[in-house]
């Protein structure tokens, strides 16, 4: 047996859904609201650090707090400003995922999130390389 760390099954899932959730987070079809595209960078963010998670052998818990999730990250890692930044696309899992009469998103909005998705699911994915 090699000395490297086998990874879980469960680890490649939580990419595959992260990925696939930044997919449609980028989708710019004028029928898609930018609440759903919003809420899927979102659930990329989340999905990718979860991810870290389960590559460090810490047991998830429920949640959609961006904050909760970084907190639960091992102290040895470094969490760049970027995904530090990624915690206000919390609100998008929270406030912004059932319609509301109020504020809407705007698209640069969704820009910004899009954006943000995209440097922690890559962080996420070198950060796990580099736990082995």
């Amino acid at each position: 047996m090699s000395g490297e760390r086998k990874k879980p099954k469960s680890l490649e899932l939580w990419l595959k859904f992260a990925r696939s959730d930044l997919h449609t987070a980028e989708t710019d079809i004028p029928e898609v609201l930018y609440e759903i595209r919003c809420f899927h960078a979102q659930q990329a963010v989340e999905k990718s650090l979860k991810a870290i998670l389960i590559a460090s052998g810490i047991e998830i818990r429920k949640t959609h707090k961006i904050t909760e999730i970084l907190n639960s990250l091992p102290k040895e890692i470094s969490i760049p400003h970027f995904v530090k930044e990624a915690e206000k696309l919390t609100e998008y899992a929270i406030t912004f995922r059932y319609p509301r009469a109020t504020e809407s998103i705007t698209r640069e909005d969704w820009l910004n999130a899009v954006d943000l998705a995209k440097q922690v699911f890559e962080w996420a994915e070198e950060t796990i390389k580099d736990i082995g």
